[in-house]
């Protein structure tokens, strides 16, 4: 979906009635093809109604050959939830898929029951960054960081013993996909300041989609984990 598309839909949207209580801070609106979540009046998430399980934005649908390659038996850990369109995607083409998602947003996790949550989504009410300094109990082919304070990464993920608790959840092999934003400080200088935190001999790519502020920073520690993101015409 462009940037013109997504505005023209928004247009014909209306808010459903259960979301427009005066302290809302998630507000779900639809029209007869769409759902979309916004937080603090930000568009969150996208849901196609005919088809759930279509990913619509450009830097989520880089995902989709990654997803779809995942084993059967494969476990994800998302930090952030949205609107689940990342779960819907991947839970629709691995039956079996185990989905950690880990929100800390009430009105974000109640907003879920608009947006087709997969069986196989586990959501964890709780502050991601005090859960990442719990003992690790599991490892994850698979770490997706979509977590932001007021349109910002928060500043705490930036400190070594977050990022060192994120590498920690990662299989050997998996693959760590952070979603930055340009806002005041630049997707490409958070990713420097992240890439510094990782360890040094780890693979990386950072993907952008034109008219779209997202930036996409894939690390793995093997090069043939990122294969999937890389473009034909890349090679």
């Amino acid at each position: 979906m462009t940037e013109q598309q997504l505005l023209t839909e928004l247009a014909r949207a209306y808010a459903l009635p259960l979301t427009q209580s005066p302290d809302a801070r998630a507000v779900v609106l639809e029209n007869q093809d769409y759902r979309f979540l916004l937080m603090d009046g930000a568009l969150q998430s996208i849901l196609d109604r005919h088809h759930p399980q279509r990913l619509l934005f450009p830097h989520q649908q880089l995902y989709q050959r990654f997803l779809r390659q995942l084993g059967a038996t494969a476990q994800v850990l998302e930090l952030g939830l949205g609107g689940a369109s990342l779960a819907r995607y991947g839970c629709h083409h691995q039956a079996q898929l185990k989905w950690l998602s880990i929100e800390n947003e009430s009105q974000i996790i109640a907003a879920l029951d608009y947006f087709a949550c997969p069986q196989q989504l586990t959501v964890m009410q709780t502050d991601a960054a005090v859960w990442l300094l719990q003992p690790v109990q599991q490892r994850y082919d698979f770490i997706h960081v979509d977590v932001f304070t007021a349109a910002e990464v928060p500043a705490w993920l930036l400190l070594p013993q977050f990022t060192n608790a994120i590498v920690q959840r990662l299989c050997v092999g998996g693959v760590l996909a952070f979603n930055l934003i340009e806002t005041t400080a630049s997707a490409d200088d958070t990713s420097q300041r992240l890439l510094k935190l990782l360890p040094s001999s780890w693979h990386w790519l950072c993907k952008r989609n034109p008219g779209y502020r997202n930036c996409q920073l894939l690390v793995s520690a093997e090069a043939s984990a990122l294969a999937p993101f890389v473009d034909d015409n890349e090679h």
